[in-house]
């Protein structure tokens, strides 16, 4: 399967980018909320941050490195929940 969207890496975008991306065929992809979950703060903390930046059409950033992972898994349930109780419907990149 070829790759379609192209996720900058720690968000770098530089100049020339979109040139490139468009002569592959890549869409960029950026998020617009960031949880600093690397911290590792708290899952409450997590679900907390998640809240805040919640908006339509967001992009949360989310890590899976060990010293994060489990309190970030942890929370995922928990954002889902009450992004859906705001109204928010969760879809796939590629339907966005």
């Amino acid at each position: 399967m070829r790759a379609r969207l192209f996720r900058p890496p720690h968000g770098f975008k530089s100049v020339g980018l979109h040139p490139i991306l468009r002569r592959h065929g890549l869409r960029l992809v950026a998020w617009q909320g960031s949880l600093r979950d690397t911290d590792a703060p708290a899952t409450d903390i997590l679900v907390e941050r998640a809240l805040a930046v919640a908006g339509a059409g967001r992009i949360l950033l989310l890590h899976d490195q060990p010293g994060c992972r489990e309190r970030t898994i942890d929370a995922v349930p928990a954002i889902i929940e009450r992004y859906r109780a705001l109204g928010y419907e969760l879809v796939p990149l590629e339907d966005a």
